[in-house]
């Protein structure tokens, strides 16, 4: 993405100049001040480096002006389906969105295995007798969608206790 090329020639520059950055830190706004005003460089590369900020800032903004967008969006479309689906630890406004907007309405489905299969969740079963077969999941489903899933399920490992009944 472009952010990832801005900070990849922010850290390159510094670099350079005998100053390695780390990039996963140009994400936050404290530390691209502190570039601005304590790792200072020759003239030539600080009017690039504050060109590059600025840069990097405008898309910031335009990102989060994005989301808002979407999020606000998502609630006037699929107001009672993004309050339900909320409900789920690790889904956010913009993943209940993204889910609603890709499957419009569940009735689509004839039943659960359709659905899980469209969302590529579902591996292909061959059962005969005692043997079975697990294949490999449908790639007919859409891939943002179950990327976007796949991110929220990440936040279930940070509940504790999770899997255990009390």
């Amino acid at each position: 993405t472009m952010v990832t090329q801005l900070a990849s020639r922010i850290h390159s520059i510094y670099k350079q100049n005998g100053m390695p950055i780390e990039r996963s830190k140009m994400h936050s706004r404290s530390f691209r001040e502190y570039l601005m005003t304590e790792l200072s460089l020759p003239a030539i590369w600080m009017v690039q480096v504050c060109s590059l900020l600025n840069q990097f800032e405008t898309l910031e903004a335009e990102k989060k002006q994005l989301h808002d967008v979407i999020c606000f969006r998502g609630f006037q479309l699929f107001a009672e389906e993004v309050k339900l689906l909320l409900g789920i630890y690790g889904f956010s406004v913009l993943t209940a969105t993204a889910l609603m907007a890709d499957i419009v309405t569940i009735q689509r489905f004839s039943s659960a295995k359709k659905f899980c299969s469209y969302l590529r969740t579902a591996p292909r079963v061959q059962a005969s007798n005692e043997t079975v077969h697990l294949g490999k999941t449908s790639k007919q489903g859409r891939a943002l969608t179950c990327t976007l899933l796949t991110q929220s399920v990440m936040h279930f490992q940070k509940i504790p206790h999770y899997g255990q009944f009390k």
